[in-house]
């Protein structure tokens, strides 16, 4: 956690005397995450998450995606479809994709 969250802190342009006030929380819990010394509360994790629009997985370290953002139910399908492919039927996939949006694009 501590990385990433001064990393995003840094990024921002932030003090951890600003962002605490942001997290309504003392200056010296905020240094101790990041010094690895406590770990947040879920609610806090969640509205760190929120402040910096990243995932709470980014935050964890369990991805190096940021992006906040929801998927489609389709887009959900496509995902556990093509976890079921073995590599090259992975690229075979990616290859008919671009293929659909370059048709998509040169058919308007």
């Amino acid at each position: 956690m501590s990385i990433f969250s001064e990393n995003l802190r840094l990024q921002s342009n932030l003090s951890q005397k600003e962002l605490s006030m942001q997290l309504n929380i003392e200056v010296s819990t905020y240094a101790n995450w990041e010094q690895g010394r406590t770990e947040p509360s879920l609610t806090i994790l969640i509205k760190l998450a929120n402040y910096f629009n990243v995932t709470t997985d980014y935050l964890l370290g369990a991805t190096n995606n940021k992006a906040n953002q929801d998927l489609t139910n389709y887009e959900i399908l496509l995902l556990e479809e093509q976890e079921k492919l073995d590599t090259e039927r992975k690229k075979d996939l990616l290859n008919y994709a671009k293929y659909l949006v370059y048709c998509n694009n040169n058919t308007k």
